[in-house]
């Protein structure tokens, strides 16, 4: 299973930090940029590592108002 592409990881660790199982595991690779990897083995596939991915449920707002400007992120 993989939750999301690589070049387009955070590393944040969402995924491994909702994982009922605690299957997840964020590694290290050789460019010091961690990746979630998961034990197959262990996996039962609820995917709650899928749902919290922000990467996958990114959305992007721009509020204005009062001569400020801010942009926002929610999960889908």
């Amino acid at each position: 299973m993989v939750i999301c592409e690589k070049n387009k990881c955070t590393g944040c660790g969402a995924c491994s930090q909702i994982c009922p199982q605690k299957c997840i595991m964020m590694k290290e690779d050789i460019d010091g940029f961690l990746y979630p990897e998961i034990d197959n083995n262990v996996c039962i596939n609820c995917n709650k590592c899928i749902h919290t991915c922000p990467v996958l449920h990114y959305q992007n707002e721009v509020i204005t108002g009062g001569g400020v400007y801010r942009s926002l992120w929610r999960m889908a």
